[in-house]
């Protein structure tokens, strides 16, 4: 009898190792998801960023031009 006891133990034992090692890897999985979905924002926002200070660039020279055009 202590034998099967020890069995049933161990093999419970060894379900819930596998279900505590499931349960790190979703949770990796979903901190993976995250951090994607972070770098994503992240990457967009850079590029509407660069995006803006091109414009913003665009909008100066031609401020500039403008200024410098009455002056010749």
């Amino acid at each position: 009898m202590a034998r099967q006891r020890r069995r049933t133990s161990n093999r419970s034992k060894m379900g819930l190792n596998y279900i505590e090692q499931q349960h790190e890897e979703t949770d990796s999985s979903i901190s993976n998801t995250i951090a994607a979905k972070s770098f994503k924002k992240q990457l967009e926002q850079l590029r509407l960023e660069k995006k803006l200070n091109w414009q913003l660039r665009k909008l100066i020279d031609r401020r500039l031009a403008a200024l410098d055009s009455p002056n010749k």
